[in-house]
């Protein structure tokens, strides 16, 4: 955002409250060379919950495996661009939602 415009730096710090600098969704790099997918806020706005994905050789995991993201090697060093992990198919690893039957089996 320019400086020269009208900015009011409230939004941003509310955002950031909510959302976390990371937002869930977000795809990082970790120190490890691994590639994670940010699943949910952490404790703070710096620290997401992350799952590794991908491992330094490019190999998928067969199951992403949590990562503490305060703690080296998993500290994140940086967030990937689209472009950059157009082949990751998030939803091999979102877990399907719960199916609710019809409780009232037709009758009222």
């Amino acid at each position: 955002v320019s400086k020269s415009k009208n900015y009011d730096m409230s939004i941003s710090k509310a955002l950031i409250a909510e959302l976390g600098v990371y937002p869930p969704g977000t795809t990082v790099m970790l120190e490890s060379g691994e590639i994670a997918l940010v699943t949910r806020r952490g404790g703070d706005h710096l620290h997401p919950v992350v799952m590794a994905i991908w491992s330094p050789q490019g190999e998928r995991y067969s199951q992403p495996l949590k990562r503490d993201s305060r703690q080296s090697p998993h500290i994140i060093i940086s967030m990937k661009k689209s472009e950059d992990v157009k082949w990751l198919n998030v939803d091999h690893w979102c877990e399907p939602l719960p199916v609710f039957h019809d409780h009232f089996s037709g009758h009222c």
